[in-house]
Order: structure tokens, then C-alpha cells, then sequence
């Protein structure tokens, strides 16, 4: 049970009985907490308190019995002596004393500021008696506080030899409840609006309990993904989500020729999804067999052989080897599709060179809509550097598609995934709030078997759900 939970339990009972849930060292060890941790000015700890269990309590009220009958009318009396005849039996009560002399441990000047505010007593005596009072009811008693000083004072303390200094200030009575509280099960409020002021109104956190998020940068805050159904990074997040939900046992795609199959871990189920395999799903994405991978010393040698030693690539010839027939070097007039870049032969794509270009979108302009009449056929033409342009292009364009995988994955890490309540399949609504039936599920970032930070994570990495 939370404090303010506690809180609400807290009610006056009357109707009790000489029994207790609990036992007495319970009791006991509840008001010593109370004495002990209950706030004073300035920590003079000036709170004492007596608990009379059984024969004593009920040798209490016969005190408070007497007190009644000797200082009020009898009309009163009518009125009083059946609720203290309810007090007499209850289990117990708790009497609370505060020492005006614990302040002799304070400077001068404190004492005089002390003598001058003596509410501060008060205070710090309400505050021990809030909290006995809140913790037996919590444990199940029903409890009412009474103040029958000072009619009791003197009898009191003569019966247990309490010392001068203390004063009496109230007396909690307690025992098993029988009935209702006073007031009834359901407590009447008075509307809250006028007995609270905030002079800084502001927005309720009970509909978002959630921390709000914190963003990198002004950019990732103000990302908004397209509202399309069919967006890309909607078809990203819908294969992470995808692999993630599947069976740990099967294979997760691959850009090799063959699926890789998931190394079990001891003791952890999660399937671990990597960033290249949802790139290779969504892009097919293939690794580039022209390019030479991995660390420089474990590379094939690159030579030519020769009856004596071997020659590199670069201690060749070129001009004796390239064309055997030919004394001149190699020219695009012996092959209108042929080229060269950096002295090696090329056969070039037909494509058309920017300028031809330029020239038949002229004439469109010109005489209208080119046909097949008209237009003027002539040979594909190409350049070295119209072709680096577009090697260029597509490289961009890769990288583009790399990194909208990975600030997919951050994504999931950072705010997770909509999946539907209680299962793990994927639902669409990249970017907008989960709908009636959904939630999102957020994930971790691994690299190298490690759980880092998504911001952090470079190379090869992948995701997991969240334990």
C-alpha cells in the first residue's frame, strides 16, 4: 500500500473492540517510529509518547470517567460518558506528550525564537500523530483521536510517574474495528477548486504518466515520417518488426548466398535482428564483386607472371600488351562503343551523353513531340565521366538507403515499435500515437554481443526486444 493510499484509509472509528490484528511490539515499534522520524523545529526532537495496552487503557478512561463527572453538567454528561465508556472498550491507546525543556539544547537566540513561536509544538506533535494514526490503520485497527486533557493531566501523571515538563496533547484510542467509519464508508469532499489555489496552472500529468522524450537535435524533433501507407520507413519498420517477431529458431536473411542461422545464446531467447539484414530485405542489397573486402595483408597478390620473376600490374607495359596489332594507342575510332579510362580499354554502356540529350529535347520543344519520323537516330554515346557520375549516384543513393535502416533501428530503440497488445505482430502507424488494442515495444541495440547506446552503435549492429 502507497503512503497516499495510507492516506485514505486513515479514518476515525468509534466502535471498537479489546482486540488487535496485530501484536504489541507492533504497536509499540509503530509509535517509536513515529517519535523517532516525525519532524521538530530545529530537530529539538521534543515528541514522547506512552502506550497503555489492555488493564491499563481501560484505567485510562476510568481517569477520563471521573474527569467527566466532576467538571461538566449533567447534560453534558448524558452526552459524554457513552462515548467514553466506547473509548474504554477499545484495545488500547497512545498518549502524546510534548517536552518544552528539549529545547535547552538550542543556542540562546534559538530559545528565545522558540519561546516566542510555541504553536511549533503543535505542529510537530500533529505531525507524530498523523503518522501513528495512518500506520495502525494500515495494519488493519480502527483508531479516533481524542483530547480529554486537561481533565486527565494530573491523574495521569501520577499513575505512570510521567515527568513535569511533559505536557499532554492528545490521546489516539485504537482497537479492531466493528463498524463504519464515522461518516460513513463513502466520505463526502467539498470541491478541491476552491480550497486549492495554483497560481501557475498547468497541463495534468494524470493522462501522460510517461517521462516525455528527449530528442538529439531540433531535426530528429521535428522529423515527421510521410503520411503515406505504403512510406518507406514504414516498410522498414514493418520488416524489423517482422523479423523480430519470428521464431529465433529460423534463418534470418541474408546478403550472402545462404541464410545465417542465429548462434544460440545460453540463457536468452530474443532474436537478435542486424541492420544489414533488413537492408538486404527491403533493398536488395548485394555485396559488390568487384570490390576487394577485408584487411589489406589477407587480399590476394595482384601480379602478372613472367619467365624470370613476377611483375606487378603496375610494372607492366600497357603499351605492348594492350594491342598487339596496333602500334598507337587504343581510340575510339576502331570501336564507336569502346573507350578508356586511365590507359585501360573500356567497352562503354549505351547511354547517351548529356549534350545529345540537350539536343533532341531541343528540338521537342521546337517542332513538338519527337516521333519516329522525325527524330534523328544516332549511335549510343557515352563518356568516362557520365559513368563515374552515375556510379556516384548510385553509391549516394545506397548510403541513403543504409541510413534510413539504421534511424529505423534507432527508432525502435528510442520510442519502439507498434505492435498490437499482448502479442508481437506488427501494425502500421509509423510515427503516430498506438491506436485502441496497441502498444509500442521498445527495443536494445547490440553490437559485438554487447547492449550499447543506438547513438553509439557503428559498423555492424543490430536490434532486440527489450527485456
Amino acid at each position: 500500500m502507497s503512503f497516499l493510499e495510507a492516506t485514505k484509509v486513515r479514518r476515525s472509528t468509534v466502535t471498537l473492540t479489546n482486540t488487535s490484528p496485530i501484536s504489541d511490539d507492533t504497536i509499540v515499534n509503530i509509535v517509536g517510529h513515529a517519535i523517532k522520524h516525525a519532524p521538530s523545529p530545529f530537530h529539538v526532537q521534543s515528541g514522547r509518547a506512552i502506550v497503555l495496552l489492555k488493564k491499563e487503557h481501560e484505567k485510562l478512561w476510568d481517569f477520563g470517567k471521573e474527569s467527566v463527572m466532576a467538571t461538566m453538567p449533567p447534560p453534558v454528561q448524558a452526552t459524554i460518558l457513552p462515548k467514553v465508556a466506547e473509548y474504554r472498550a477499545a484495545y488500547g491507546t497512545v498518549l502524546f506528550f510534548e517536552d518544552a525543556t528539549a529545547a535547552a539544547v538550542l543556542p540562546p537566540q534559538l530559545q528565545g525564537l522558540m519561546a516566542k513561536y510555541p504553536d511549533w509544538y503543535e505542529h510537530s506533535s500533529g505531525m507524530s500523530q498523523f503518522i501513528v494514526w495512518t500506520a495502525l490503520c494500515a495494519e488493519g485497527l480502527g483508531c479516533s483521536l481524542q483530547h480529554y486533557q486537561p481533565g486527565i493531566s494530573a491523574a495521569v501523571q501520577k499513575e505512570w510517574n510521567v515527568p513535569e515538563t511533559w505536557s499532554l496533547r492528545a490521546q489516539l484510542v485504537f482497537g479492531t474495528p466493528t463498524g463504519p467509519p464515522r461518516g460513513g464508508v463513502d466520505k463526502k469532499f467539498a470541491p478541491l477548486e476552491p480550497r486549492l489555489k495554483d497560481p501557475a496552472p498547468r497541463k495534468s500529468h494524470t493522462k501522460n504518466p510517461h517521462t516525455p522524450p528527449r530528442y538529439c537535435s531540433d531535426r530528429c524533433r521535428n522529423y515527421r515520417p510521410r503520411p503515406s501507407t505504403e512510406s518507406l520507413e514504414r516498410q522498414i519498420e514493418n520488416a524489423f518488426v517482422t523479423l523480430l517477431s519470428a521464431d529465433p529458431s529460423l534463418p534470418t536473411p541474408s546478403p550472402t548466398t545462404r541464410a545465417t542461422k542465429p548462434k544460440p545464446s545460453k540463457g536468452d531467447p530474443r532474436r537478435l535482428v542486424l541492420c544489414s539484414a533488413v537492408e538486404y530485405l527491403v533493398f536488395q542489397h548485394l555485396p559488390d564483386p568487384t570490390r576487394v573486402y577485408g584487411r589489406q595483408k589477407n587480399r590476394p597478390k595482384r601480379g602478372v607472371p613472367d619467365e624470370d620473376e613476377w611483375k606487378s600490374v603496375d610494372m607492366e607495359d600497357r603499351s605492348a600488351t594492350a594491342h598487339p596489332d596496333s602500334n598507337d594507342s587504343y581510340s575510339s575510332d576502331d570501336d564507336d562503343d569502346a573507350g578508356e579510362v586511365a590507359g585501360v580499354p573500356i567497352r562503354l554502356s549505351p547511354v547517351q551523353s548529356p549534350s545529345r540529350r540537350s539536343e533532341l529535347d531541343a528540338a521537342g520543344t521546337r517542332n513538338g513531340p519527337l516521333t519516329p519520323s522525325t527524330a534523328t537516330t544516332h549511335p549510343p554515346v557515352s563518356s568516362p565521366v557520365s559513368a563515374e557520375l552515375e556510379a556516384r549516384r548510385a553509391g549516394q543513393q545506397r548510403a541513403e538507403e543504409r541510413e534510413l535502416v539504421r534511424q529505423a533501428a534507432r527508432r525502435g530503440v528510442a520510442f519502439g515499435f507498434v505492435v498490437a497488445s499482448g502479442t508481437d505482430d506488427v501494425q502500421s502507424g509509423t510515427g503516430q500515437k498506438p491506436s485502441a488494442g496497441e502498444e509500442r515495444r521498445k527495443c536494445e541495440a547490440v553490437q559485438n554481443g554487447r547492449v550499447v547506446e543506438a547513438s553509439f552503435a557503428k559498423g555492424e549492429w543490430g536490434v532486440r526486444w527489450r527485456e
